[in-house]
């Protein structure tokens, strides 16, 4: 997605340039960049940095995406019918498998035996910036995963869990 991005821009200004309007077109060219790219650029900049941080510093600061992770897969189980919170456990976590399967392309499987429930995600790393922006993940980005599931589930449970991330594909698992 970034290398299209930033292909179009040197085509776009390659074409300027020839046509001699580079200059009275570069505030525009600019708008661009910054609205197109630089997030972009900032976005693989900020997790290539959150791979050299220790263990609670990175967690510090990816417990932040993943909230609004979290909220934006509480978002999408909402309008597909789940009242949140809700006391549905099972409900709950058939609607989370549903949102899993969607960001894994149906390798995710959701089990429950009492009170604790097992995600498993086969094929790697799942997170849509990695996969969109062809982000080389550090060990240190699946403590994202741990706030992301930790803010689903007490948002949809209305009460507080504990998360653990027994294997990951970036932790040795």
């Amino acid at each position: 997605m970034l290398d299209e991005k930033i292909e179009e821009l040197w085509d776009r200004t390659r074409k300027l340039t020839e046509e001699g309007t580079l200059e009275e077109q570069l505030p525009e060219q600019m708008d661009f960049f910054a609205r197109q790219i630089l997030p972009l650029l900032a976005i693989k900049g900020f997790f290539k940095g959150i791979g050299n941080l220790d263990e609670e510093a990175a967690n510090t600061v990816l417990s932040e995406t993943g909230k609004l992770c979290g909220g934006f897969t509480l978002a999408s189980m909402a309008t597909q019918g789940l009242e949140i919170p809700t006391q549905d456990v099972d409900a709950f976590l058939e609607a989370h498998e549903k949102a899993e399967n969607t960001a894994s392309g149906g390798r995710s499987k959701v089990t429950r035996e009492g009170d604790s429930v097992t995600i498993v995600n086969e094929g790697g790393c799942i997170c849509p910036l990695v996969k969109t922006l062809e982000i080389e993940a550090s060990p240190n980005h699946c403590l994202c995963t741990i706030s992301h599931l930790k803010h689903l589930y007490e948002t949809a449970l209305g009460r507080p869990v504990k998360v653990d991330l027994i294997e990951t594909c970036l932790r040795g698992g």
